[in-house]
Protein backbone atom coordinates (compact mmCIF):
# COMPACT_ATOMS: atom_id res chain seq x y z
CA UNK A 1 0.00 0.00 0.00
CA UNK A 2 1.21 3.16 -1.24
CA UNK A 3 1.78 5.59 2.11
CA UNK A 4 2.18 9.71 1.75
CA UNK A 5 3.66 12.26 3.10
CA UNK A 6 2.05 15.37 4.58
CA UNK A 7 3.86 18.68 4.69
CA UNK A 8 1.74 22.04 6.40
CA UNK A 9 3.53 25.50 6.16
CA UNK A 10 3.38 28.89 7.55
CA UNK A 11 4.71 31.82 5.19
CA UNK A 12 7.15 30.79 1.92
CA UNK A 13 8.06 27.45 1.30
CA UNK A 14 12.13 28.00 0.92
CA UNK A 15 13.97 28.92 4.43
CA UNK A 16 12.96 29.21 7.61
CA UNK A 17 12.36 25.77 9.95
CA UNK A 18 11.23 22.16 9.73
CA UNK A 19 9.85 20.15 12.10
CA UNK A 20 10.18 16.72 10.96
CA UNK A 21 8.63 13.33 12.07
CA UNK A 22 7.61 9.98 10.67
CA UNK A 23 3.93 8.81 11.71
CA UNK A 24 4.71 4.72 10.99
CA UNK A 25 5.95 2.29 13.56
CA UNK A 26 8.11 -0.57 13.45
CA UNK A 27 6.20 -3.38 11.07
CA UNK A 28 4.67 -5.91 13.35
CA UNK A 29 6.65 -8.99 13.85
CA UNK A 30 4.17 -12.08 15.07
CA UNK A 31 8.05 -13.96 15.77
CA UNK A 32 8.90 -11.27 18.58
CA UNK A 33 7.38 -12.19 21.71
CA UNK A 34 8.35 -9.29 23.13
CA UNK A 35 6.57 -6.56 20.63
CA UNK A 36 3.44 -5.94 22.21
CA UNK A 37 4.65 -6.55 26.10
CA UNK A 38 6.90 -4.04 26.76
CA UNK A 39 9.83 -4.80 29.34
CA UNK A 40 12.24 -2.77 31.45
CA UNK A 41 15.55 -3.97 31.35
CA UNK A 42 18.66 -2.22 33.12
CA UNK A 43 16.53 1.02 33.27
CA UNK A 44 15.43 0.85 29.59
CA UNK A 45 12.39 -0.24 28.10
CA UNK A 46 12.11 -2.56 25.07
CA UNK A 47 8.77 -3.31 22.60
CA UNK A 48 7.40 -2.02 19.77
CA UNK A 49 7.29 1.83 19.38
CA UNK A 50 8.96 1.96 22.63
CA UNK A 51 11.15 4.62 21.15
CA UNK A 52 9.11 6.93 18.47
CA UNK A 53 8.57 9.66 16.90
CA UNK A 54 5.00 9.87 18.20
CA UNK A 55 5.30 11.99 21.32
CA UNK A 56 7.35 14.58 18.85
CA UNK A 57 4.72 14.70 16.20
CA UNK A 58 2.20 16.15 19.35
CA UNK A 59 4.91 18.31 20.67
CA UNK A 60 5.42 20.02 17.26
CA UNK A 61 1.93 20.61 16.12
CA UNK A 62 1.46 22.36 19.70
CA UNK A 63 4.73 24.47 19.18
CA UNK A 64 3.46 25.25 16.02
CA UNK A 65 0.06 26.36 17.31
CA UNK A 66 1.68 28.70 20.10
CA UNK A 67 4.22 30.56 17.78
CA UNK A 68 3.86 33.29 14.74
CA UNK A 69 7.19 31.86 13.38
CA UNK A 70 7.44 31.74 9.73
CA UNK A 71 8.02 30.49 7.49
CA UNK A 72 7.57 26.98 9.22
CA UNK A 73 7.41 23.64 7.95
CA UNK A 74 5.92 20.74 9.93
CA UNK A 75 6.65 17.59 8.18
CA UNK A 76 5.09 14.37 8.69
CA UNK A 77 7.18 11.53 6.44
CA UNK A 78 5.71 7.96 5.72
CA UNK A 79 7.42 4.67 5.33
CA UNK A 80 10.43 5.49 7.55
CA UNK A 81 10.78 2.16 9.05
CA UNK A 82 11.02 0.49 5.96
CA UNK A 83 13.43 2.23 4.10
CA UNK A 84 13.17 5.59 4.54
CA UNK A 85 11.06 6.11 1.66
CA UNK A 86 9.23 9.13 2.26
CA UNK A 87 11.62 10.95 3.12
CA UNK A 88 13.85 9.84 -0.09
CA UNK A 89 10.64 11.02 -2.29
CA UNK A 90 10.97 14.44 -0.58
CA UNK A 91 14.68 14.67 -1.50
CA UNK A 92 13.41 13.95 -5.42
CA UNK A 93 10.72 16.15 -5.10
CA UNK A 94 12.76 18.82 -3.96
CA UNK A 95 9.95 19.88 -1.66
CA UNK A 96 12.06 20.80 1.46
CA UNK A 97 14.42 23.42 1.81
CA UNK A 98 14.69 24.66 5.21
CA UNK A 99 17.13 26.81 6.81
CA UNK A 100 17.18 25.01 9.77
CA UNK A 101 15.41 21.19 10.41
CA UNK A 102 14.85 19.50 13.84
CA UNK A 103 14.05 15.92 13.40
CA UNK A 104 12.55 14.36 16.33
CA UNK A 105 13.84 10.84 16.26
CA UNK A 106 14.78 8.94 19.49
CA UNK A 107 17.61 6.81 18.10
CA UNK A 108 20.48 7.54 16.87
Amino acid sequence: MRKANLIAQRGGEQGGLALVGHTDCVPFDPDWAGALRPSLEDGKLYGRGAADTKAFLAAMMSAASRTQASPLQLVFTADEEVGCLGAQKLVEEGALRPRYAVVGEPRG
